[in-house]
């Protein structure tokens, strides 16, 4: 069995505790990570325990525009059907697994090796049992925000079925992998409510053993037993330390607020223990990271607003150069500097910061009409 992950070159020590544990469990595993922006001075491929792949192993023809579409977690989950279909097309994999790279293995994965032999797609729900109406996060409402199931985990195996899906995924992701739940998108996740449908062989893997993380843990007992975890008395295969901060080990998690690690003994040891390995995995004195991808050439930095107006200008069909180009940098700066055809004010620019702002739309609720000049001054 084979496993995957993606991502930024700052989250080098996530990879490398996932990577080991997984080896620990099944030293003859292949551990591929996609790593999108510079590796320069984060990651060696001579002494990584995972091999890296670059995105232009992937050929992904709009690359740069996706890029400049995306932040970094959304381009990180956008690519991530171009990784599975060449891993399994490229590099013989016949069984295997995307893992986030947040995420530590405690057991074998044997039982889910032996499910893919049997289904083309595997994947775990955020819930297998009701949550808690207590006013907590989260809530049933956060999770049917963020889709049925968590795709910190999906496992595949090779076959046309497979085949048809990723496509169809990597279709919708090259343009539509973003945080927008008024819109019904939540990055690559909310479209894989689909796959059932989509995919007759599909299976829900309901173990609490599995893709064990704070959406599940109120109804999912966490325990030692000897050497090892076990999960309503079954045995933990991973644990997905979505939101934590190793630096604040007693906290479970940044996106929740009713786990206390003060009242769940064997949890705080889990993550007082996940944290003693990233930190070890850490240098002593990183080095500044910064994403390549958020600044054009000349150094400017691509925000929110920018990322909007260049999607616009996509769409309208006005820019076709890579922004990461300095003749495309160039014309994408014109094109958020000028107007829209027939407007002496805003830019398209200010537009677009309109757009992302609530509380500007609040305040200048007219920003076409008579709110336009105190907006734009």
């Amino acid at each position: 069995m084979d496993i995957c992950t993606i991502i930024a070159a700052n989250y080098a020590p996530f990879a490398r505790v996932l990577a080991e544990s997984f080896r620990e469990h099944h030293p003859d595993g292949r551990v591929f990570v996609l790593v999108i922006d510079d590796i320069e001075g984060f990651l060696d491929p001579a002494t990584e325990p995972f091999e890296i792949v670059r995105p232009g192993h992937l050929s992904i023809a709009q690359f740069d525009r996706m890029a400049a579409l995306y932040n970094v977690l959304e381009l990180s989950t956008a690519v991530k059907p171009w990784l599975l279909r060449h891993l399994l097309d490229e590099r013989g994999a016949e069984t295997l697994a995307y893992l986030d790279p947040d995420i530590q293995i405690f057991d074998s994965l044997g039982e889910l090796e032996a499910l893919l032999h049997e289904h083309r797609l595997v994947c775990t729900p955020h819930l297998t049992a009701p949550m808690p109406r207590d006013g907590l996060k989260p809530s049933e409402t956060d999770i049917l925000i963020a889709g049925s199931y968590n795709l910190g985990f999906i496992g595949l195996a090779p076959g046309p079925d497979t085949n048809e899906l990723l496509d169809w995924w990597a279709e919708r992701l090259e343009t539509d992998c973003v945080v927008a739940p008024e819109r019904g998108f939540f990055v690559d996740q909310r479209w894989m409510d689909f796959a059932p449908g989509l995919v007759p062989s599909f299976h829900v893997l309901r173990d609490p053993g599995y893709n064990v993380a704070y959406w599940n843990l109120a109804t999912r007992d966490v325990k030692r037993r000897g050497e090892g975890w076990t999960v309503n008395d079954r045995p933990l295969r991973f644990f997905h330390f979505s939101g934590f901060d190793p630096k604040q080990p007693g906290s479970l998690s940044k996106h929740q607020n009713r786990i206390q690690l003060t009242e769940r003994p064997a949890l705080r040891e889990i993550c007082a223990n996940y944290a003693e390995l990233l930190l070890a995995r850490t240098p002593a004195s990183p080095r500044p990271w910064s994403y390549k991808y958020d600044r054009l050439p000349d150094g400017t930095k691509i925000d929110a607003p920018m990322r909007l107006g260049y999607r616009r200008a996509v769409e309208a069909g006005e820019l076709t150069a890579s922004p990461f180009t300095q003749h495309g940098a160039r014309e994408l700066l014109r094109w958020l500097a000028s107007t829209p055809d027939g407007a002496t004010m805003p830019s398209r620019y200010l537009l677009a910061l309109y757009d992302t702002r609530a509380d500007l739309r609040a305040a200048f609720p007219d920003v076409g009409g008579d709110d336009g000049p105190q907006f734009v001054a």
